[in-house]
């Protein structure tokens, strides 16, 4: 498993800044650690910009030559993130210069991918895949001392046995974590 520290994606997003149609998707993909095709998919009326969350309920892909969106990878993937308060403000300003009910990021993990090399070289950070921007994610949250249940949590993951443990937990953990991870993500803009 591949993935950046705070200080490599810090060094790998600053030369993306200047591209809000896939800066944005990268950044959610880091702080939040949703799936590619999470974020793909996303709308509008996905994000409550009050509350600062996005809810997970579907997937981008593409199929037989196809655009779909599907459910989530998982049952677990169905879910509601808190969003890190710097990155949501910025999202709404974002949002609302699009089409209402209209994806984001009107284009294809393909494309996110060749967007995310070119990143790489300009920033001469170590080369990762897209999804270990989600590993980055987790790598960061693991530091920061959550607990895998609560990460899992937080990422959808399907384990039966971790939803379980999860009956007991209070709502307060996301928005704990979304809070640090403001100050972690603030801390590396200038």
């Amino acid at each position: 498993m591949n993935y950046w520290t705070k200080e490599e994606y810090l060094r790998f997003i600053e030369g993306m800044k200047d591209n809000n149609k896939y800066y944005y998707a990268l950044e959610i993909l880091y702080w939040c650690g949703l799936r590619t095709g999470e974020v793909l998919a996303l709308t509008e009326s996905d994000f409550n910009f009050a509350h600062h969350t996005v809810s997970i309920t579907k997937s981008f892909q593409i199929i037989d030559g196809a655009e779909v969106i599907t459910k989530p990878k998982t049952i677990n993937g169905i879910r509601t993130v808190t969003v890190p308060m710097s990155l949501c403000e910025q999202l709404k300003e974002y949002v609302g210069q699009l089409n209402d009910g209209e994806r984001l990021f009107l284009y294809a993990r393909q494309r996110l991918y060749k967007e995310l090399k070119k990143g790489i070289q300009i920033s001469g950070v170590k080369g990762i895949r897209l999804h270990d921007l989600r590993h980055s994610h987790e790598s960061l949250l693991i530091h920061m001392g959550y607990s895998a249940f609560e990460i899992a949590k937080r990422e959808g993951h399907k384990s039966e046995r971790v939803t379980y443990y999860y009956a007991h937990m209070f709502p307060g953990v996301q928005e704990n974590m979304a809070e640090r991870l403001d100050a972690e993500r603030s801390d590396g803009i200038e």
